[in-house]
């Protein structure tokens, strides 16, 4: 028994599909950004950008449709639209010129020039999400406490963790 032929319709649909799919991955992975992507892929595609714009609310509706109230499937897009943009942070560019000096002209050099503040609040960002990090990294220790005779290492690491040095020895396991 030979397999049925896809009529033009189904065939258009099932590339459609494929495209929605596409830019649904790209989005749950925190690299679609509307304004580029849809014209990248419309270059790749052969379409307008306002094709693919159509794509992506429709892949846009069944995200939200799917997203429920899971509040671990929030975080996880959460996390991964942050880490999209901590990549593109540590992706970035800028253009150098410079003068050549064999011809004496001025080029211009595209060379990576990565954003490091930015990819650095990133991280903060998903560590505070993750319940790694306590505080604000400016927060100021609590007042209550006395600090008195505490090691320069024993107040950095009260700050980061909020782990007394009585608790990080293990003698009263108190943690503010």
């Amino acid at each position: 028994m030979s397999a049925k032929k896809q009529t033009k319709s189904q065939q258009r649909s099932s590339a459609l599909d494929e495209h929605v799919n596409e830019i649904m991955r790209m989005m749950t992975g925190g690299v679609w950004f509307p304004g580029r992507s849809d014209h990248e892929m419309g270059l790749e595609f052969g379409v307008s950008p306002s094709t693919v714009r159509d794509w992506s609310a429709q892949a846009a509706r069944l995200l939200r449709m799917s997203a429920g109230t899971n509040l671990e499937e929030i975080r996880g897009r959460i996390l991964a639209g942050i880490d999209g943009i901590r990549r593109m942070a540590l992706a970035r560019h800028r253009v150098v010129r410079q003068r050549n000096d064999k011809t004496k002209e001025l080029e211009e050099k595209n060379v990576l020039d990565p954003d490091l503040r930015n990819a650095l609040k990133c991280y903060e960002l998903q560590a505070r999400i993750l319940g790694a990090l306590r505080e604000e990294p400016d927060a100021k220790p609590d007042p209550g406490l006395e600090f008195e005779g505490w090691s320069d290492d024993e107040l950095d690491t009260y700050m980061r963790t909020g782990i007394t040095p009585e608790a990080a020895d293990g003698s009263n396991g108190k943690i503010h």
